[in-house]
């Protein structure tokens, strides 16, 4: 009896063994440290009355990045349009208020050095950012961007889903629900892996297939994860848990549709914005599916083809990066 017990513990533990997803191959990647600038803080700090003076101090504590500020975000003269950055601090210090107290920096913090610890793990020859730039922008402006002086995140993007000013007509026409449902802090580590990844290594797939593009969606997706391996991911995918859910009970058809629609290598811009295109839900399949399913599926693919290969090249994501969509297909022998 004592034998028999034995052996099928035995058994259940080289089971286990055999069918454990493999471990993170960052998990002991040299933490990073950043620099955390808040211009946020220091410019509804000024005083109002002496906005050309009060300019001049930022400029000399944040030499590059207030000029990315002024010049870029507020699309202003820093040196002529003194009424019209009065008229920005007035109108956004309600929302400067909010986001002090929201307090998305300490939310996210750990993640995002987690996150680019990670990367600069996969990626060393990128040279990471040295610092991380709080700043409140425009509320039709960007939440997250790289910038001469590091990563500069726009708190004024990341209030949360039911903050009143994201259902103002004017937001909604530049961001509508299914985008501002993300202005959450939790996803700011996500956006931030994207830009830096983006600026690593441009996309291939612009007048390519639907193949090409749905596979390089996919390593895009599979580096963000691997980065941020404890995220959920309602937050790599920015997909509801329903349409999550969605995904993974229709995969096979979803699957066989694109097969049999002959969709797979279309070069047709129709087809590959059908399935590629950011939106509320996908043309084809029905509100439960995202717009961009294409995006997804490729992941699956992906995910497939790195998991028949050697543990050298799964830990490599640069070779993945390098690696032909085609051949990526092929050696996938993805069949949901």
């Amino acid at each position: 009896m004592r034998s028999s017990l034995f052996y099928i513990l035995l058994c259940t533990i080289l089971f286990a063994a055999c069918t454990s997803k493999p471990g993170d191959p960052a998990k002991n990647a040299v933490k990073l440290t950043f620099k955390i600038e808040r211009f946020d803080t220091d410019f509804f700090r000024i005083d109002t009355n002496h906005i050309a003076k009060e300019v001049h101090n930022l400029y000399q504590k944040y030499p590059l990045f207030s000029d990315d500020f002024f010049r870029l975000i507020l699309m202003s003269n820093p040196l002529k349009d003194t009424l019209a950055i009065k008229a920005f601090y007035r109108s956004y210090l309600p929302i400067f208020q909010l986001s002090k107290k929201i307090n998305a920096p300490a939310i996210v913090h750990q993640d995002i050095v987690s996150g680019l610890s990670k990367f600069h793990f996969y990626f060393p020859t990128y040279t990471m950012p040295s610092t991380i730039i709080y700043f409140i922008g425009p509320l039709e402006g960007y939440g997250n961007v790289l910038t001469k002086q590091g990563v500069a995140v726009g708190l004024q993007m990341y209030l949360g889903a039911n903050t009143p000013w994201y259902f103002s007509e004017q937001i909604q026409s530049i961001y509508p629900t299914y985008i501002s449902r993300k202005f959450e802090p939790a996803y700011i580590p996500v956006v931030a892996i994207q830009n830096i990844l983006d600026d690593f290594a441009a996309s291939k797939s612009i007048g390519k297939n639907v193949l090409t593009n749905m596979v390089e969606a996919g390593k895009r997706q599979y580096i963000i994860k691997s980065c941020l391996p404890q995220t959920a991911d309602s937050l790599i995918w920015g997909y509801s848990n329903k349409q999550l859910a969605a995904l993974k009970t229709n995969e096979n058809e979803l699957w066989a549709f694109i097969i049999n629609q002959k969709l797979l290598y279309s070069v047709a811009q129709r087809d590959v914005q059908d399935l590629m295109h950011d939106a509320a839900y996908n043309d084809y399949f029905g509100e439960d599916i995202p717009g961009d399913v294409g995006r997804y599926i490729g992941y699956q693919i992906v995910d497939a083809w790195m998991h028949k290969q050697p543990e050298k090249t799964r830990t490599n994501l640069l070779t993945l990066l390098n690696t032909p969509a085609e051949q990526i297909f092929e050696g996938a022998k993805y069949n949901p």
